[in-house]
């Protein structure tokens, strides 16, 4: 029989006897549960962050595992160390339940036209730095108050008025069945408050030298989960954060792209970013760079080729690193919105089994057309940009490209499509033709059809802005971006989109400095912090 070290608490608990169904459940190994006291089971009255090293919640735990007094530990694996004692690892990480931070708020405190749904002035209960931190960037005028006990303790002192608000993993509340009656409540984006590393999941550690424990423990492994968990605890153990760190990472599986959103307070500042990779190997090591960077806020004027609103979150990220931001279009785009164009486009997806779209142009064309896609019609798309306008306008894709251009598109999805059969393009009214080339070549009948156009939007005369780097989002900005840069006689550092669009500045005589792998802001942040 496997003896099952835990701490005490009621969660604690729960994922012990979690565990010990799963191993009776899935394995026919029966196991008994060994109940440990922790240091930060003992020590209530003092924030984490004021204990000295970190394991809090595992050293003694641990001891016992060396010990020989028990054979397998449980642990919520947030807080797990990213390097174990000698002698131990880690040997399954059998699941992971919701990862977000969840608000609690009184009702008479609940405002939901503030950032955080909590009225101004508003006492936010939290023994988590990283939870703090992000609360006050988000609402600064909230105040925040230390928050210690297990779960249902932290939640009786919200109803008592000891609080107006308190933040807790959502995970906890859903495996204890929390009653919440009588309380406001919201699940937090995990891009907007970033949630601990490993936030939700449950870890399994073994002695390194048990084989006959790792060969049990190991079958109830979720790889497809540790590997997102991976590159969370990676970013982590770069940072050299413990238990009490201000750091966040959130991974996640998005169509066929892996995401990773980090935080970091390094004592001054704050910064989430998200990144991502067609893999998920490699996203910790590129995100921790992307911070180091940023924390050096070197001077320079970025031009963003583009409308405001689309750069909103590019803008931020080059404002916290310490960059001058001019977001200014050289062009517009308009749908050709005429009776011939919608007899088209109609006619094409009557007889199309997918759509492919390569620009939220296109999406807002089919929109202003008011075009109706049957759910018959598959859809596949380039980017997460389009992917969004794409919803938004209650199209669902059904394929998200890992390439993030027209080429890498045409390659991937016709490969992951299987047989051929017809497609409808929706492109811009000049488009190449090199997009629908290599789908013929793969065998596939293409209905393109322009149903959008580019319309060239000049550079004030009044414009002053001299950029060390320009960001181009499109080869039909080119011209006009050129133009001016030639007209000023400045020299800048250019950052390209994609492949189309360097080939169009090559061919205005200008190699760009970097050019993007996927269509991203992240991407195209890392080109401006490169050089």
């Amino acid at each position: 029989m496997l003896r099952i070290g835990t701490r005490g608490s009621e969660l604690a608990l729960w994922q012990a006897r979690r565990v010990k169904q799963l191993l009776l459940d899935l394995l026919c190994v029966h196991s008994e549960i060994v109940v440990i006291k922790t240091q930060g089971d003992v020590i209530q009255n003092i924030p984490l962050s004021q204990l000295e090293g970190k394991g809090f919640f595992t050293k003694e735990i641990e001891d016992a595992l060396l010990g020989g007094s028990i054979d397998l530990a449980i642990h919520s694996l947030k807080d797990l160390p990213t390097q174990l004692p000698p002698g131990l690892k880690l040997g399954a990480i059998p699941e992971r339940a919701d990862s977000r931070d969840r608000l609690l708020i009184r009702p008479e405190s609940y405002d939901p036209a503030q950032p955080l749904f909590i009225r101004p002035g508003s006492v936010i209960g939290s023994s988590s730095n990283r939870r703090i931190d992000q609360i006050l960037q988000l609402q600064p005028g909230v105040k925040t108050a230390l928050l210690r006990g297990n779960v249902p303790t932290r939640v009786q002192k919200l109803r008592n008025g000891e609080y107006d608000a308190i933040l807790l993993a959502a995970a906890g509340l859903n495996r204890l069945g929390i009653n919440l009656a009588g309380l406001k409540w919201v699940d937090l984006d995990p891009q907007m408050v970033v949630p601990a590393p490993a936030q939700g999941a449950l870890g399994i550690e073994i002695r390194d030298q048990d084989p006959e424990t790792e060969a049990l423990v190991s079958r109830l492994h979720d790889h497809q989960v540790a590997a997102l968990i991976q590159e969370e605890r990676l970013f982590l153990r770069m940072t050299e954060g413990g238990c009490h760190a201000s750091v966040g990472a959130f991974s996640r599986l998005d169509h066929s792209r892996f995401q990773l959103t980090t935080y970091w307070h390094n004592g001054t500042d704050g910064i989430s970013l998200t990144v991502s990779s067609p893999e998920s190997e490699g996203l910790a090591g590129k995100s921790f760079l992307l911070h180091q960077k940023m924390q050096k806020k070197l001077p320079g004027t970025v031009w963003i080729v583009r409308e405001k609103e689309k750069s909103a979150r590019l803008e931020s990220w080059l404002l916290q690193a310490g960059k001058k931001v001019h977001c200014l279009p050289v062009n517009r785009t308009e749908t050709r919105n005429t009776d011939e164009i919608k007899s088209q486009v109609a006619s094409a997806l009557k007889t199309s089994d997918w759509m492919l779209l390569t620009s939220p142009s296109a999406v807002n064309a089919l929109r202003d057309l008011g075009i109706q896609v049957e759910p018959r019609v598959r859809v596949a798309v380039i980017g997460p940009e389009t992917a969004k306008a794409a919803e938004t306008a209650g199209i669902h894709p059904d394929y998200l490209s890992p390439v993030g251009n027209s080429s890498g598109l045409a390659d991937a999805w016709t490969s992951f499509a299987g047989e051929a059969g017809t497609v409808f393009y929706p492109s811009a009214e000049l488009s190449s033709d090199q997009f629908s080339s290599r789908v013929r070549k793969a065998g596939w009948v293409v209905h393109q059809v322009p149903v959008y156009r580019t319309v060239p939007v000049p550079v004030p005369e009044s414009t002053r802005f001299e950029p060390d780097y320009v960001i181009v989002y499109s080869a039909s900005a080119v011209a006009e971006a050129t133009g001016y840069i030639r007209k000023k006689n400045l020299t800048c550092r250019w950052i390209s989109i994609g492949p189309v669009t360097t080939e169009a500045l090559r061919k205005a005589g200008i190699e760009p400095a970097y050019e993007a792998a996927y269509p991203e802001p992240a991407e195209l942040l890392a080109g401006v912090l490169t050089y």
